[in-house]
Order: structure tokens, then C-alpha cells, then sequence
């Protein structure tokens, strides 16, 4: 299914800006580079990066004003490198800005060295003047949060990558893939824990106001009780959009942890009967959703798994299949073919508004574990991970 977030975004109550804009001059200088490079400034708060405003480089120098919602304000200042006909990204910096001027400077042979982009950015304002970069006193508090998490960022980047070319080298063979994906996971626990223990020593920072805020775009990666208390930690920050913009949205974001309780929804049996999840739900046992579709090549890859596990671990799990199909005879041909022992459900795209967003479903397969507590333990489209849980 195609990623859509467009009604996820719409349940938030306005996005982390006010009514003010402010117009930001961004400048900058790569000494002994050609004016083959383009720059730009990106928002990256919301649940997607978009861009402000950009343009080519003048010689070895550029200047252009960026339009900026309500500051503070999380930006990144991208410098792209043309290649034959195509922009390639070079260097990323992250930025946190106040409106002040933001100005870059760079070594060339700095910006053609081959290195991460965050450790990249480690070389700002030492003494060897290699890089450079103002964005005003906020900026400070950015560059300290990056210099605790930068270690553990790269780290986890680079098992990442490690594991998309394993991935691609053996043609998705998943035991090849398993310990890479496992080292990833390992390194991600990490990098969560570094930004974490930041924003837990730093609650006055406007930086931590927005860290927290841009985190809890992202539905159920995170857990109910750690956002608890980060908000509550917020209580004194200084940045009172960003708190602003969490309180009004309190209620989301909460229902959208790890660890926040589960939400009823009714969807139709083969025989066209409305069937609610809180009927399904058996005391003592964790629940499995799999939403999935006739025509989606990875859910029914993934049925094979389901069925392992729900055999292996029957008493203790039951599962409930969701078919988000328009066709209802494609879904029970479908069904019938895959020979799923368990409930049968039939939600169609067009009447699956209220689990879509509770359940953050935008793509398919989507699984859904709740605990015997009837709070939602986990959401991914890996069986694997979920098998982690039920360990």
C-alpha cells in the first residue's frame, strides 16, 4: 500500500507553528569550490521533510532568504553536487534556528571528504577553521545534543546500510539478513537511549522542546511512559511552541505509544456480519491484527510466518486477519488460497478511517500486537519482530 499520511497529519491540531513567519538570511562560502553546487534549507519537523527554499551557488558564495515558520525551529542546510546531469547530496547540517542569520563556511577539501554527514558536522567552530556555522545561540544547544548522540547516530546508520546491502546482495534471503538486522536493531536501542538520556538532563533546552515534539510525529516508536515523562519534564522549557503544540495534541500522541491501550473498531465477517475487535479480544491471551490485502505481494509472504507463530505459541496468542480489499470476492478467494485457522475480517480502504489512524496504517502488511492488558505492545510489518515480543 502507498504511504499516506495526509490523514494522520490532519488529526493534529495545527502543526508546530504559529501565525508569525520569519524571513531568514542564509549565507555561506566554499572556499576553492566551483559554482557546480546547490544549497538548501529544509524543514524537518511534521511527518515529512520539505523544502524551503534553495538556490545555486555564485562563484564559490551564496545568499538567498528562506521563509521560516514560527521559530525555534528545526532546519537542515543541505549543500548538492552536480554530477553529470543529476544533484547528488554532499553535506547535511542540522540546525536549530531562533530567525538569526545563518551562515556556513567550508573548506573544500573538508566538504569533498568522504565521511557521514553528522560527523561531518563535528568539525564545526574548532580551531582549525575548517567549517563553521552560525545560527544563532540556540544553535548551541543543537550542537551539544549532536555531540552526545553523534557517536551512536553513526553507528546505527552504518549498520543500517550494512543491512540493506546484505539484503539486496542475497535477494532478501531473510536468515542471511537476520543477524544484520538484529545488529541494526541493537545499534537504533542505542542511539534511542543517547537521545533520550539528552533530553532527560537537558529539560530546560528549547532544543529538547522540539526534540520531543518531532519524535512523537512518528506513531508508536516510542513508549507511553518515557513520552509522559518527557512532557512532564517540559513543565519550565522556554520554548512554548513546541510545549504548546505537544499539549494541544496531548491525547494523539499518547494514544499513538507503545503501552497506550488498544482501539475497538468493527469490521465485517465473510458472511457480512459486523464483528468488533473488543468481541474477538479472549482474556488472557495477546491479540494479533494482520492488516493485509489479496493483492499485496509482501502480506502474503508474510502469512507463513503468522501461522508459525500462532502455531508455536497458541496458548498464549490469538490472531485476527483484516482484509483491507475493495473486492470482497477477491479477498475471499484470496483467504481461501491461504488457508488462515483463524478469524476473518473485512475492512474495505473506504471504511477504514478509524483504524488507519489508530493504528497508524499507511502501508501494508501492518501488524498489530496488543498485550493481555489490552495495550498495544507493538506495530511493524515484520512477523519477526513481532516473534521477539512473544519470546
Amino acid at each position: 500500500m502507498k504511504p499516506n499520511t495526509l490523514l494522520l497529519a490532519a488529526m493534529l491540531m495545527a502543526s508546530v507553528a504559529g501565525n508569525a513567519q520569519t524571513s531568514v538570511k542564509v549565507s555561506g562560502q566554499i572556499k576553492g569550490i566551483s559554482d557546480s553546487c546547490l544549497v538548501s534549507l529544509d524543514d524537518v519537523e511534521g511527518y515529512e521533510m520539505k523544502r524551503i527554499a534553495s538556490t545555486r551557488f555564485t562563484g564559490d558564495r551564496f545568499e538567498f532568504e528562506a521563509p521560516v515558520k514560527s521559530t525555534p525551529r528545526l532546519v537542515n542546510l543541505s549543500i548538492f553536487v552536480k554530477s553529470g546531469k543529476r544533484w547528488s547530496k554532499n553535506s547535511e547540517f542540522q540546525l536549530l534556528t531562533d530567525g538569526s542569520p545563518i551562515t556556513l563556511n567550508i573548506d573544500s577539501d573538508l566538504l569533498k571528504h568522504e565521511m557521514p554527514y553528522l560527523q561531518k558536522q563535528g568539525f564545526a567552530n574548532k580551531p582549525d577553521g575548517r567549517l563553521t556555522i552560525e545560527a544563532g545561540r540556540l544553535q548551541r544547544q543543537m550542537d551539544e545534543y549532536l555531540d552526545c548522540i553523534r557517536a551512536a547516530t553513526i553507528t546505527a546508520d552504518s549498520a543500517s546500510y550494512a543491512e540493506a546491502k546484505v539484503w539486496f546482495d542475497n535477494m532478501g534471503n531473510e536468515e542471511v539478513v537476520k543477524e544484520y538486522t538484529q545488529r541494526t536493531a541493537a545499534a537504533k536501542a542505542v542511539q534511542e537511549a543517547k537521545r533520550n538520556g539528552f533530553i532527560a538532563t537537558h529539560p530546560d533546552y528549547a532544543v529538547t522542546a522540539a526534540l520531543v515534539s518531532l519524535y512523537a510525529y512518528k506513531p508508536f516508536s516510542y513508549s507511553l511512559d518515557i513520552f509522559d515523562r518527557q512532557y512532564a519534564s517540559l513543565a519550565n522549557n522556554a520554548d512554548t511552541l513546541h510545549v504548546n503544540f505537544i499539549k494541544r495534541n496531548l491525547d494523539y500522541f499518547r494514544s499513538h505509544a507503545n503501552g497506550a491501550p488498544y482501539t475497538d473498531f468493527t469490521a465485517e465477517d465473510k458472511t457480512g456480519k459486523p464483528v468488533t475487535l473488543s468481541s474477538l479480544m479472549s482474556p488472557g491471551k495477546m491479540m494479533l491484527i494482520d492488516f493485509w490485502a489479496s493483492w499485496c505481494g509482501p502480506c502474503r509472504a508474510a502469512i507463513p510466518k503468522v501461522k508459525a507463530m500462532a502455531k508455536e505459541h497458541s496458548e498464549k496468542l490469538q490472531v485476527v486477519s483484516c482484509s483491507v480489499d475493495e473486492n470482497k470476492d477477491k479477498w475471499l478467494k484470496a483467504e481461501r488460497e491461504e488457508a488462515m485457522p483463524w478469524m476473518q475480517l473485512f475492512l474495505p480502504m473506504s471504511k477504514i478511517e478509524k483504524a488507519s489512524v489508530a493504528y497508524s496504517i499507511t502501508s501494508i502488511p501492518r501488524l498489530v500486537l496488543i498485550d493481555t492488558d489490552g495495550r498495544v505492545l507493538c506495530i511493524t510489518h515484520s512477523p519477526d519482530v513481532i516473534r521477539q515480543y512473544l519470546k
